[in-house]
């Protein structure tokens, strides 16, 4: 699946710098958010020369911000790495494209129009502001007296984005598949390189994998939720709140006595640790759909900053 950066989202409509350095943080962010989901997100080589605040064009201003990091990781991304779309274009210039009334052929959104009509899976990604935060974008490809409509779904802003891309992935086939999914979706989360080694000898089960997934996925945006304080987020009290401290808890910690009779089981190696570090990791998911599931972490966390570890998924550990 491709995105392409829309260019034409930058029309003049900032007023200051940092605002601009934020929208452009922000796009930076769905791009990373592509990529870690194993996609591509496609930039214009015309990103350099688009208008961003009354004459100044991206150059001027992302020069303007004073930010010598920003400079050299903007310079070098649109002038230099990209990737760019324009180096596998596939809608040629006669092609004519249009976006409301006006011609948008060579750019990222007739691009995008083109593949959908040819039947690829790509979108369009928009900066935040601009009069393009709205989806789908109808561009018309007019050819000879007909028109083909092509509705180009668009996004600007994460959690969309993110939203649109876990739900985009086929369910998983196998243990294996569910894990590379894992580990792609779920990036805030460090996950140990044998967790297929209690799994490929259990029969794959779709409504476990999918609830693997659900879990996990609160698991990976609890741990974005430490303020600079080492604290919880108002968003990170709310997790906690209903799925570590209710009754009947998704997550939990192990009885005394499951720690005293299971100690041995629940000691894992350490993902990350290259002397072969081991940790003990009591508490748990639930998963209980016909057979019952767990998946250890270790929780509490000593610090704030410290991974939070994915050791185990499978079989209940503790049955007695």
């Amino acid at each position: 699946m491709d995105f392409l950066v829309n260019e034409l989202s930058l029309h003049g409509q900032y007023t200051n710098e940092r605002d601009f350095k934020q929208s452009f943080d922000l796009l930076l962010s769905c791009g990373q958010q592509i990529e870690n989901q194993g996609h591509s997100c496609y930039y214009s080589r015309e990103l350099i020369t688009r208008k961003v605040m009354l004459e100044l064009d991206l150059r001027q201003v992302v020069k303007n911000t004073g930010d010598l990091n920003f400079i050299r990781q903007i310079t070098n991304l649109v002038s230099k790495r990209g990737p760019f779309w324009s180096e596998n274009r596939q809608h040629s210039e006669d092609d004519y494209f249009e976006y409301q009334r006006e011609i948008v052929t060579d750019t990222a959104i007739a691009e995008v129009a083109w593949r959908i009509a040819n039947q690829q899976n790509c979108h369009a990604v928009s900066f935040k502001p601009s009069r393009f935060n709205c989806s789908p974008l109808a561009v018309e490809w007019h050819q000879s007296a007909d028109v083909l409509p092509i509705d180009v779904q668009n996004f600007w802003d994460v959690a969309t984005l993110t939203t649109f891309l876990k739900n985009s992935l086929k369910p998983p086939i196998s243990w294996e598949e569910l894990i590379q999914q894992c580990i792609k979706s779920y990036p805030h989360l460090t996950f140990a390189n044998n967790l297929l080694d209690v799994l490929n000898s259990e029969p794959f089960s779709e409504s476990i994998a999918e609830r693997v997934k659900e879990l996990l996925s609160i698991l990976d945006e609890l741990n974005t939720c430490f303020g600079k304080d080492g604290k919880f987020s108002s968003r990170g009290q709310e997790i906690k709140k209903n799925s570590f401290e209710k009754k009947k808890a998704i997550f939990t910690d192990s009885s005394d006595s499951e720690k005293h009779d299971f100690r041995d089981a629940m000691i894992f190696k350490k993902p990350d640790s290259p002397t072969g570090e081991t940790i003990f990791c009591p508490f748990h998911g639930k998963i209980k759909m016909g057979r019952e599931y767990r998946i250890h972490f270790n929780w509490p966390k000593e610090k704030p900053t410290d991974p939070l570890y994915i050791v185990y998924i499978g079989p209940k550990i503790t049955k007695r």
